[in-house]
């Protein structure tokens, strides 16, 4: 397994993407989360006015 030394994540409004890198920079994973997603669901919520 691949030690992952780098994390970045884009932030959209429906859609989030995370990636891992290791450190020469060649791709350990990509993961890409929307807010029907249970993990992240909580984010989403807008809440009451």
């Amino acid at each position: 397994m691949e030690q992952v030394s780098i994390i970045g994540m884009d932030l959209a409004k429906r859609v989030f993407q995370v990636h891992g890198a290791t450190a020469d920079g060649q791709v350990a994973f990509r993961k890409k989360l929307s807010c029907n997603d249970p993990l992240i669901s909580c984010s989403c919520y807008k809440g009451r006015k």
